[in-house]
């Protein structure tokens, strides 16, 4: 849902628009009352301005003064003064209505076209499934992509991968992250590749728009290779443990677009030339009905690729989604 900040004058305009406000006017620059106390003058459309209550006209109207307007005269039966502001009411899907989601599960469904360069340059359409479920201690998330590789309108492969976490959270700064990485790639000649990954982290900030964390720790990777990597000499399948590390950030920008960004980085724990790293940047814009157009660029990058091939891939992904 694309957020529109309300400047105090937009809000104004908008209560005259209605007939909210019957009478509006700066009666002085020292208007003298008893009440003091700062307060909230909350409409029915779910507007609010602060300021102090004055005491009411001869009509029985709110007399309210705001440092910006003067002094606002409302009726009654269109607005009420509370102590604290009231928050908004969060925008609930269509979708998570009729289905009764609960409010720690987060989704999106997403269609894209990646174009690639690298080991092989190839443009695919991408499906992309994503979940969430936060809690007040825990995350959990996982990230489902399947990219239908094409050329001249014939499939030559189908990648898929799948990414989850879990996070714990110890406190506001430090927390314990698990992870479970499940990906195919013919063109890659394996079949199947597991890494599964475990390490302590904390915030290096962690506010209500923006956070950045970092994790270290170790990972075990296994590999299954293809039956056409075997015919030429391969081993069945390779395992070992590395050593691992983990940074993310994520930003709101304008309260509407998300920024992210993450990388994974591991190493063999016997050859430190062995090593390899996965990064991502990522930005969503929301779009109208609570669909968004999300654009991610991500770099794969091996320093000793199991078969000597090209070591590099970078993939550009442009997809309009859903989210629940």
């Amino acid at each position: 849902m694309l957020l529109k900040p309300k400047s105090v004058q937009a809000t104004l305009h908008s209560f005259v628009a209605s007939s909210l406000i019957l009478s509006a006017a700066a009666v002085g620059a020292q208007e003298t009352e008893s009440q003091s106390k700062t307060k909230v003058l909350q409409f029915d459309n779910g507007d609010q301005l602060t300021g102090v209550q004055l005491s009411d006209d001869a009509q029985g109207n709110i007399r309210f003064q705001t440092k910006e307007l003067g002094i606002v005269v409302v009726s009654k039966d269109k607005a009420k003064v509370m102590e604290k502001p009231v928050a908004a009411k969060p925008h609930v899907s269509k979708l998570r209505e009729w289905l009764a989601i609960p409010s720690e599960l987060t989704g999106s469904f997403s269609i894209g076209i990646t174009n690639s360069s690298g080991q092989s340059d190839y443009s695919s359409q991408t499906y992309i499934a994503e979940a969430t479920w936060t809690d007040q201690d825990f995350v959990v998330s996982t990230f489902n992509q399947i990219k239908d590789d094409e050329a001249s309108g014939q499939t030559l492969a189908d990648r898929k991968s799948s990414d989850n976490y879990f996070r714990y959270h110890f406190n506001d700064r430090f927390f314990a992250l698990a992870g479970l990485r499940y990906a195919q790639d013919d063109v890659l000649l394996v079949d199947e590749e597991y890494e599964i990954f475990a390490a302590p982290g904390v915030y290096l900030f962690r506010e209500s728009d923006c956070q950045m964390n970092v994790a270290l720790g170790a990972e075990y990777l296994y590999q299954e290779f293809s039956a056409t990597a075997i015919a030429a000499g391969s081993e069945a399948d390779s395992e070992g443990a590395r050593y691992a590390a983990y940074e993310g950030f994520e930003c709101s920008v304008l309260q509407a677009a998300k920024f992210t960004q993450n990388v994974v980085y591991t190493m063999d724990v016997d050859n430190s030339d062995d090593y390899r790293y996965r990064a991502s940047l990522g930005l969503l814009v929301p779009l109208l009905y609570d669909f968004s157009l999300s654009f991610t660029y991500n770099i794969s990058y091996d320093n000793e690729p199991s078969f000597g091939v090209d070591n590099k891939q970078a993939d550009m992904i442009v997809s309009v989604g859903y989210k629940f």
